[in-house]
């Protein structure tokens, strides 16, 4: 069988890691350095003075006092150095390779990420359970869904950009909830399982743990997201999320949101109806 190996090339894909490292550090310093100029240079705004006697003359005065200029001077300070500590801890961040494969081997790929930006998530919200659910519907009553214990899934999340699929790509196919609605779903139409979560508008993925080798263990996390949806109350020792960083590594993906092997123009197939449309489109 043919197989097609995807290289990824910047401006689409993965970058350099020499370059990766060096944008990623100056961006947040030079950010903070434009917010701390665009503080000192409030501009000067004309409030014009009306009477009955219509427009008479214009009365400047800035728009912040000095003593907002200098709350703001300490926010820019502080935001400067949050943003350079997180570069430079980021930078010195290891990184950590891990194989992907489908449980019949013909899709294959390498995740390479630094361990700052990888966070291992457990979802335990209803659209990935029942997603999972139709999805194993497809290939037959032997076929379970790649749900948890408490009906969670087990994610990865990495930027697209450190996504590359090896093998297999002709494999990989598109599921959304509906038409124009909810998240892009990638799947394997070989031995039907789960296989990525993402959004065309961001650089985020969400690769299934269950597809990925042990040294996925050795990334960020776990952290629990959506547990009041969870099938059955559970109290186990792991953290929710971090939003402040989870947010954080959405901002600074966005320049690679285009990148890595996602085809969002495929025809796809719709789990929304709890497996009602379970007629795979091709």
């Amino acid at each position: 069988m043919q197989t097609k190996t995807i290289t990824l090339v910047p401006g689409r894909g993965r970058l350099r890691s020499r370059w990766r490292r060096q944008i990623c550090t100056i961006l947040p310093i030079l950010f903070a350095f434009l917010f701390f100029l665009l503080v000192l240079l409030s501009p000067i705004q004309g409030i014009w003075d009306i009477s009955d006697d219509g427009l008479r003359d214009s009365d400047w005065e800035l728009l912040v006092s000095f003593d907002d200029l200098g709350h703001l001077f300490v926010v820019a300070s502080v935001t400067g150095a949050a943003l350079t500590f997180r570069a430079v801890k980021r930078s010195k961040s290891p990184t950590i390779e891990t194989k992907l494969c489908c449980p019949c081997g013909k899709v294959k790929g390498t995740i390479r990420a630094k361990y700052e930006d990888s966070e291992r998530i457990h979802c335990y919200c209803t659209d990935c359970r029942t997603y999972n659910k139709a999805i194993a519907a497809l290939g037959g009553k032997g076929n379970k869904p790649l749900n948890h214990e408490y009906g969670e899934s087990h994610l990865c999340q990495f930027c697209k950009s450190d996504v590359t699929i090896d093998e297999g790509l002709e494999h990989i196919k598109l599921a959304r909830k509906a038409p124009n609605e909810g998240m892009y779903r990638y799947y394997t139409d070989c031995c039907h399982v789960p296989l990525m979560n993402t959004v065309d508008f961001l650089a985020f993925v969400g690769v299934y743990e269950d597809n990925l080798d042990k040294n996925h263990k050795k990334f960020h996390g776990p952290v629990t997201v959506f547990e009041q949806e969870a099938e059955k109350p559970f109290d186990l020792p792991i953290p929710q999320i971090n939003f402040p960083r989870f947010l954080w590594g959405l901002v600074r993906y966005m320049p690679w949101r285009h990148a890595g092997p996602f085809d969002y123009g495929k025809e796809p197939f719709y789990w929304g109806d709890n497996g009602d449309e379970s007629k795979e489109k091709e």
